[in-house]
């Protein structure tokens, strides 16, 4: 995949994530998110059907249903920005970002983790 092409399409889920933050969190009408309205619904629909067999305590069973939502949003959040940002740098890696201790390694798993990192560990990248 050409670079430009992988930092194109890395500023281009970020954004879009952004704007599923925006439209879910800042503009809260229903079903107006991007991804977060398709996720809530789905595990909505995966609650009722586990709670079936739950009779008596269905109520209890369905009132999970809100914060598990909530930690789905988020990690979906953290893992579209952590991908986004490694999809930038990643054909930098070894360049432009170099290993303040040693050689630098130029994998994606290496742009993840450092993408999803705020850099501020002793092996950070840097420069």
């Amino acid at each position: 995949m050409p670079h430009w092409l992988e930092q194109t399409l890395g500023a281009l889920i970020i954004v879009l994530v952004l704007l599923d933050v925006f439209l879910t969190v800042l503009y809260a009408r229903a079903g107006t998110g991007i991804v977060s309205d398709r996720l809530a619904r789905l595990t909505w629909r995966f609650f009722r059907f586990v709670s079936k067999p739950f009779a008596r305590h269905r109520g209890i069973v369905l009132s999970l249903c809100g914060p598990v939502i909530l930690v789905l949003f988020v990690a979906l959040w953290d893992f579209g920005l952590t991908l986004g940002t490694a999809l930038i740098i990643h054909p930098r890696l070894g360049t432009s970002l170099t290993s303040g201790s040693g050689g630098t390694p130029t994998d994606f798993i290496t742009a993840l983790f450092t993408g999803g990192t705020n850099g501020s560990g002793s092996d950070t990248l840097c420069r």
